[in-house]
């Protein structure tokens, strides 16, 4: 997206043990996500413990906006990790900005702002499976290494719950991550923001 920059926890005698101490930025102890309810409360709070609000730049753009429906994402590249993208808009419901944070912890991550998008522009298309369905059945998909052309199926496909990212050169920001819809042991990765299909993600870059 050219129109976005980044600025960038029986009765017996028991024996209690104590609770483990949360590591540094850590507000939850990880045990289960954090649900879309929770992470679009917390937005303001979030914002908060993220000091954000204490530089004019930031503050400036995020007065008066509110969250919107976030969205969870899994990263593939880290066992058992995942985070939500919270998006803000502003009162004609144009978005301006989207914060990160982690789906187990609850800490801060980071945030990005975004200009000149058409008020209700949405920042996530496919936001249910049935449109990513639809999506990749109108594809010409060829398999790579000269193997033909990727035969796609309704009833062969499924699409994996929420989103996914892993740094990569088809999206090097966590903020634009995929749809994920395997076929079998294939796995096709469906880029949110412009609809891109890909068979494989290129993964000899480094990230975030």
């Amino acid at each position: 997206m050219e129109n976005t920059w980044l600025f960038v926890t029986r009765i017996h005698r028991q024996r209690l043990e104590p609770r483990p101490l949360l590591e540094r930025g850590r507000r939850f102890d990880g045990e289960r996500l954090l649900d879309a309810r929770f992470a679009q409360e917390q937005f303001r709070d979030i914002l908060h413990e993220s000091g954000l609000l204490a530089r004019p730049q930031w503050s400036e753009l995020l007065d008066g906006v509110r969250p919107i429906d976030p969205v969870l994402v899994q990263r593939l590249d880290r066992p058992d990790s995942y985070y939500w993208i919270v998006p803000a808009v502003d009162e004609q419901k144009g978005l301006r900005a989207a914060i990160r944070f982690d789906a187990r912890f609850g800490n801060y991550q980071q945030a990005i702002a975004v200009r000149h998008l058409h008020p209700q522009a949405p920042m996530f298309g496919f936001g249910n499976a049935e449109e990513v369905v639809e999506h990749v059945l109108a594809q010409r998909l060829e398999l790579p290494d000269s193997g033909g052309r990727l035969v796609v199926r309704r009833e062969g496909l499924s699409v994996h719950r929420c989103l996914v990212w892993r740094p990569c050169r088809q999206s090097l920001s966590p903020f634009y991550p995929f749809r994920m819809v395997s076929i079998g042991a294939l796995r096709l990765y469906v880029r949110i923001f412009d609809g891109a299909v890909f068979i494989a993600l290129t993964i000899d870059k480094g990230g975030i």
